[in-house]
């Protein structure tokens, strides 16, 4: 992302009261490849937008779209913000993570995590513990996620149970990526223990495929349907919660709208995170905290990310620490 640096000719963009100041790119190497819905994922990518308040404090916003799950690339993520900083687009024109990303630094949902940013919140501790494809956990926690959504459904019918078997005290949590039909998603759930299953994350490709399979006593959550800005959603039988991924999602105002949703019809509302970095695991934290404080969010993914962005992830981290020195710069405002 080297060829993108450049300086801005034109004045301050201002966003809240907040003064973007610099945008950086950053490389992190994985702990080890991982296999997602849509592909192996080596490294992960993405951007800090720096911005400063009136008092000369800093604020950073990390956007970090997710291949095969964003809406836009990285290449498309870092064009939209320059055309937003030459004031070609508006906010409400960018995409998901860089319009989180600017949220995240300077929004007045901000401001109120602010207050409470002296509260140790040690998201791993917190988060249900995320279990991977072919990953064989040693232990698990009380609440668990795992990735299911095999073209093999006798597949992951074998491996929920020997889990299940396996650890017979936890609660799972169930994500299947849309990748199911209708028929392969009975199929399933035909042939597993539905009582230690908090709900099945977009079991199908169509909304009214789930809204069929809820029918039928199956608990299940919704994800990416509310990503999209065109959806309007009316309760149904047998949704139990939305997961809602900032960086997916997009400005904290959209996110707030289905944490109220979730609030009006007595569901779970579970933050979620997908393979940012400890900057943003640590706000969403605090956002789960303020949000959805009796639920326990999606904050595992950071376990795969082998190093840190400006600060340590904790005290007693070992990982190598990407100053801000370190990172590529994008884009930074003339002194």
């Amino acid at each position: 992302m080297k060829n993108v640096r450049r300086t801005s000719t034109s004045s301050p963009v201002i966003h809240n009261g907040y003064r973007l100041v610099g945008v950086y790119c950053y490389d992190i190497p994985l702990t080890q490849p991982l296999q997602l819905a849509h592909g192996r994922l080596q490294q992960r990518q993405g951007l800090l937008l720096k911005f400063a308040d009136q008092s000369g404090c800093y604020h950073w916003g990390e956007a970090a779209p997710l291949p095969g799950f964003s809406r836009e690339t990285l290449t498309g993520a870092i064009h939209t913000l320059l055309q937003w900083l030459d004031r070609q687009l508006s906010f409400e024109q960018l995409p998901p993570s860089i319009q989180f990303a600017i949220d995240m630094a300077t929004s007045t949902v901000t401001e109120s995590l602010a207050q409470t940013a002296e509260v140790s919140i040690r998201p791993a501790a917190l988060a249900a513990q995320l279990v991977t494809a072919n990953e064989t956990p040693q232990q698990l926690a009380s609440v668990a996620k795992l990735k299911i959504g095999n073209a093999d459904v006798d597949a992951d019918i074998r491996r929920f149970n020997q889990l299940q078997h396996q650890f017979p005290a936890t609660r799972w949590r169930l994500d299947c990526n849309q990748q199911w039909s209708l028929q392969q998603a009975e199929q399933f759930c035909h042939n597993v223990d539905l009582s230690v299953i908090d709900f099945i994350e977009e079991p199908c490709r169509h909304l009214d495929e789930i809204m069929a399979l809820a029918a039928q006593g199956v608990p299940v959550a919704l994800d990416e349907t509310i990503q999209s800005n065109q959806v309007e959603l009316a309760m149904f039988s047998g949704l139990r919660a939305l997961v809602c991924k900032p960086t997916l999602v997009g400005a904290l105002t959209r996110c707030q709208q289905w944490q109220q949703f979730c609030q009006q019809h007595d569901l779970a509302f579970i933050v979620s995170a997908c393979f940012e970095s400890n900057l943003t695991n640590d706000y969403l934290a605090r956002l789960a905290k303020l949000w959805a404080p009796a639920q326990i969010p999606g904050l595992d993914t950071l376990k795969a990310l082998g190093a840190d962005l400006i600060h340590p992830r904790s005290a007693d981290s070992s990982l190598p620490l990407l100053s801000e020195a370190k990172l590529d710069l994008v884009w930074k405002l003339p002194s």
